[in-house]
């Protein structure tokens, strides 16, 4: 009999896996040792840092970036890791690094079996390479200058019905979100085109959705395999957003309790 403890333990190695083909690295040094290294914005340096109480390494700040580093260099921490995630790396760019590691210590790399919606791998790569936002597609001309959160927030407390919320997994790689897709059974797959004038300059796919039956499946498969980042935040949001489109009170007269609901929405959105 499977204990508890154990499916609890698989389940979070199953997510790590999923954090790591996101923000992970692995590699061998100009000196022969097998490294790793998982990069998050300062954001979620809580997150990081349950990690590393998990598997250990260092964790420090990035010189000139938001960013800080959970770094595994020690031997038995790495084959603790690839032991862990074997089986479940799937990226394409981060599965022959992975092998790598496994052929330098003599580990026999596994390849992934097709992901579920009962698997939490894709609420770890959500961790890493997910967003959830509420863009706002028209605001009046003095609004548009606000800077900051606050003119984001009043963006969107002004907006009316010119928002919509989106959540969204980003890839270099279209199969690997097909397979995502897939597996969930909703939401659609874009391509965004390279332009080298901005921060893209090769092609991008994205996994989304934005109706509510589909938010509302996300936040399901979320509610069985939970996320850890600071985008839990919003996620628990997300119902409420719907409520409110649904009752309409984004349209609201500012003078009235509806409204104040919205606005109070707004204000946690963006605290």
């Amino acid at each position: 009999m499977i204990k508890k403890s154990d499916i609890e333990t698989q389940q979070w190695n199953t997510w790590l896996a999923g954090v790591i083909d996101g923000d992970g690295y692995f590699y061998i040094s100009k000196a022969g040792s097998a490294q790793f290294e998982l990069t998050t914005g300062v954001e979620d340096q809580r997150m990081l840092l349950s990690i590393q109480a998990e598997i250990g390494g260092q964790v420090k700040s990035r010189a000139g970036a938001e960013a800080i580093r959970l770094r595994i260099h020690k031997k038995d921490l790495i084959i603790n890791l690839l032991h862990r995630v074997n089986g479940h790396i799937r990226n394409p760019k981060r599965w022959p690094q992975f092998i790598m590691l496994c052929q330098h210590f003599g580990i026999h790399a596994i390849p992934a079996q097709p992901l579920t919606d009962n698997c939490c791998y894709i609420a770890g790569l959500f961790d890493a390479d997910g967003s959830i936002l509420i863009s706002v597609s028209k605001a009046s001309a003095n609004h548009s200058i606000l800077p900051g959160v606050q003119g984001k927030r009043t963006r969107l407390t002004h907006s009316k019905g010119y928002n919509q919320l989106t959540i969204k997994i980003t890839s270099s790689f279209k199969d690997y979100l097909v397979e995502i897709q897939q597996a969930l059974g909703f939401g659609s797959i874009v391509e965004q085109g390279a332009n080298k004038l901005t921060r893209n300059p090769r092609v991008v796919y994205y996994w989304y959705c934005s109706n509510r039956e589909h938010c509302l499946r996300w936040q399901m498969y979320i509610n069985k395999c939970c996320l850890r980042s600071s985008k839990q935040k919003r996620m628990l949001l997300l119902a409420k957003y719907f409520e409110i489109k649904e009752k309409k009170y984004h349209l609201s007269n500012p003078t009235t309790g509806e409204f104040l609901v919205w606005q109070k929405f707004c204000t946690q959105w963006w605290f």
